[in-house]
């Protein structure tokens, strides 16, 4: 005979909890269960807790080195009273979404250097590949459209009491357009002097 409702089921939950009776732990976000707060993710749906964490790190494709800078650029600027802690994140979709992010845009819209012999070894971090991703009218309009876009989101968020914002650039391969795209983005949120601005180009340190 169980001793408790759930030793005979954990998915199944008393239509009436007992004040006292619950195990103790963590109750869940997404299935509101009491999971034991030893656990790092909720027992019964895997939703991971997320208990006062002002910085999220996605470390699957991580090796030690990379991890290391990782941690020490999010811990290492922090924002003042009033500001906004900003990272942009360029990635290749082909090797995933980073999952730490808050906002995402996709700029395989824009032509791709890869096709582009002369430019195909290089990424968005030359000269060559940068002029051809920004000298795009597609870009200088999406450009333009993202400065507006930051222009009313940073105080929304300012307001709200956020105090970090991670946005990821993605291309098909993370190796020239959000390379590019990353950089400039930075410059403009740092032209915005609204926290210090951080950029880490993902796909860039798998090559290293």
């Amino acid at each position: 005979m169980p001793d408790t409702p759930y030793d005979s089921d954990p998915y199944a939950l008393p239509e009436h909890r007992i004040p006292g009776d619950e195990p103790p732990g963590l109750t869940c976000w997404r299935c509101q269960r009491v999971s034991p707060a030893a656990n790092p993710a909720c027992v019964y749906c895997q939703a991971a807790f997320d208990v006062d964490a002002q910085t999220t790190i996605d470390t699957t494709d991580l090796a030690f080195k990379q991890l290391r800078e990782r941690i020490v650029a999010a811990l290492g600027a922090q924002p003042g009273p009033e500001q906004l802690s900003l990272q942009v994140i360029s990635f290749g979709f082909k090797f995933g979404v980073p999952l730490e992010a808050d906002l995402v845009f996709d700029v395989r819209f824009m032509e791709n250097p890869f096709y582009r012999p002369e430019l195909r070894d290089s990424s968005g971090l030359t000269r060559p590949v940068r002029e051809f991703v920004l000298g795009q009218p597609v870009t200088e309009r999406f450009l333009e459209k993202l400065d507006e876009l930051f222009a009313t989101l940073i105080p929304a968020y300012l307001a709200e009491g956020k105090t970090r914002l991670t946005v990821a650039i993605g291309c098909t391969g993370g190796f020239h357009r959000s390379v590019a795209i990353g950089e400039a983005l930075a410059g403009q949120l740092a032209a915005m002097h609204v926290g210090p601005v951080m950029v880490w180009h993902r796909e860039l340190e798998r090559r290293r």
